[in-house]
């Protein structure tokens, strides 16, 4: 116990990153986040959710529940203006839930939207965005404009010999946000016409580039926010 509280004393002054967007911290930078994580443990204020229950436990599933598979993974979470690693989770998009593992146990707990600025799951960060609707999104590009995915699964039900089968069918639905106003795009076309002032450059870059819009939407959005911001610089 000496030990342990030595430790504290000499890390409690190393506080976890404010939230900042658009840094990325190398392995040193995370060091002493993560091994203040590591002392303090189960007490982390994020672990006062409340339990987590799975409404489809006794169903027989066909598919995913969770974003990218259905294991617990560790990331990397912003709450409440602090950052916190190796956080394990879990995003259930169904419910549109964060739901994270706590430690030294097996139980879930489910984090409210609102003390949420950021989660990071499978290289892929989320922010909770109140527009088109409120709910958890994908960041594909952030500058001037943002490009995001809002990733969500439908479920119904059917007969399987003689059982019920809960099918589930991962979807995703894109926006652009562009002065202001968010624009949902569904093929290349739609979203030339949000990017007008630079239609013309864009399909010549798509082109040069040999990215196939409809084969591989979210790499080409990232592509197409990024080289779009850099056109409208040179102005």
């Amino acid at each position: 116990m000496k030990y342990i509280l030595i430790a504290l004393t000499v890390f409690s002054t190393a506080t976890y990153a404010q939230v900042n967007s658009e840094s990325k911290p190398n392995s040193e930078d995370q060091f002493i986040p993560q091994l203040y994580d590591s002392i303090v443990g189960g007490n982390l204020r994020i672990y006062t959710g409340k339990k987590f229950y799975e409404p489809f436990s006794k169903k027989l599933l066909e598919g995913s529940l969770y974003y990218g598979d259905d294991d617990w993974t560790d990331g990397i979470l912003g709450y409440q203006g602090q950052e916190y690693a190796n956080v394990t989770m879990r995003y259930h998009t169904v419910l549109d839930k964060l739901i994270i593992l706590k430690p030294q146990g097996y139980d879930g707990i489910e984090i409210p939207g609102i003390n949420i600025d950021y989660f990071t799951l499978h290289n892929t960060r989320f922010e909770r965005l109140s527009l088109p609707q409120e709910g958890y999104y994908a960041i594909l590009y952030k500058g001037d404009i943002s490009i995001f995915a809002r990733h969500h699964t439908t479920w119904s039900e059917k007969i399987v010999d003689k059982n019920v089968v809960t099918e589930l069918k991962a979807r995703q639905k894109y926006y652009i946000r562009k002065n202001d106003t968010v624009t949902q795009v569904k093929s290349k076309n739609s979203v030339m016409k949000v990017l007008a002032e630079q239609k013309t450059e864009l399909r010549k870059f798509l082109r040069q580039e040999k990215i196939i819009f409809s084969q591989s939407r979210e790499f080409a959005l990232q592509k197409l926010g990024k080289e779009f911001d850099r056109l409208q610089n040179q102005k």
